[in-house]
């Protein structure tokens, strides 16, 4: 009986001993994954990170512009690209009458300059020369004015008249 006894206290010895190391392995597993899935998670979570405070960055800037600039940074791009235009083309019209201001009725064969539409492009109605405005009839010198935004009347000579101190030709080449 000693002896069984012996025995149960060794077997129980040597599973409390078992239970023992087993524990360790288990918390030296535990602990090994743990790191292991931390550094194999490691590089998304710093990704996400960054997506996150990048946005949320983002949205901050955004609302803290909004509040200072009234207009935003897109609109006043457009608008300025539009104003911009309009300075070319009235820069070259200007260039243009003054070309056009050594043109007078002794010359009527002079090649005329181009003056440029609002929306910067020549009107397909635009004569070479004055002799080619002077053969041009009503209804064609409406059309020539109405491509530039300009009135027109029913009296050929009146129309063709406004046209010549549109593009600058000197008040002397009136048609009287």
């Amino acid at each position: 009986m000693k002896e069984i006894e012996a025995l149960r206290a060794a077997v129980k010895a040597n599973g409390a001993k078992e239970q023992e190391q087993v524990g360790q392995v288990k918390n030296r597993l535990h602990e090994e994954l743990k790191t292991e899935i931390l550094d194999a998670l490691r590089p998304h979570i710093t990704s996400e990170i960054k997506s996150v405070i990048e946005k949320e960055t983002k949205t901050q800037v955004d609302l803290k512009i909004n509040n200072h600039i009234s207009i935003p940074l897109a609109t006043q791009e457009e608008e300025t690209e539009e104003k911009l235009s309009e300075v070319r083309v009235s820069l070259a019209n200007s260039k243009a009458r003054i070309a056009n201001a050594a043109i007078t009725l002794e010359h009527m064969n002079d090649k005329l300059e181009v003056l440029l539409k609002k929306d910067g492009k020549r009107s397909k109605l635009y004569p070479a020369d004055l002799t080619s405005l002077f053969a041009y009839n009503l209804d064609r010198v409406r059309e020539l004015l109405q491509d530039y935004g300009l009135e027109s009347d029913t009296n050929l000579r009146a129309n063709l008249n406004r046209f010549i101190d549109y593009i600058g030709i000197p008040q002397e080449s009136r048609i009287a």
